[in-house]
């Protein structure tokens, strides 16, 4: 099931979620002196800051008037960059092209979260990909 976002929509959520990403740390909190968040490139940093946007899109789009708004963070290791909503991982996005599981991936292509820890083993989608219909505000698409 996939659902269209207007471009007012994601302008809007754009610029409120890049403002408030700009220059902090994602997983200490602490501003940074450089618009590079995650250390992967700022291209990376404007591609996974849309994908939160879309993500929080698809859910108040779905639910309007629901109180519950969702709290998305992002915590970066080593290979992937852990997407979290609230309490639960909502996928992981690779930090730069490399392998998992013995499968080649690229830099931006998101994982389902198999636990908390990892991801699972087939790519999903790419933050670089214009198309949103690979994700849903629940986590990425089943393949």
């Amino acid at each position: 099931m996939s659902y269209e976002v207007s471009d007012k929509e994601w302008a809007l959520e754009g610029k409120r979620i890049e403002e408030m990403l700009k220059n902090v740390d994602p997983i200490t909190g602490d501003y940074l002196d450089s618009n590079d968040i995650i250390g992967a490139g700022k291209d990376f940093d404007a591609a996974l800051s849309a994908l939160l946007v879309g993500i929080e899109a698809k859910y108040n789009k779905l639910f309007p008037t629901h109180a519950h708004k969702m709290t998305l963070s992002l915590a970066a290791g080593s290979k992937f960059v852990k997407v979290i909503e609230g309490g639960s991982v909502w996928g992981f996005v690779g930090k730069r092209d490399g392998s998992h599981k013995g499968i080649p991936f690229k830099q931006g292509d998101v994982f389902k979260a198999a636990s908390w820890n990892a991801p699972a083993k087939h790519v999903r989608g790419s933050i670089f990909d214009e198309n949103n219909n690979w994700y849903a505000w629940t986590g990425p698409n089943y393949l």
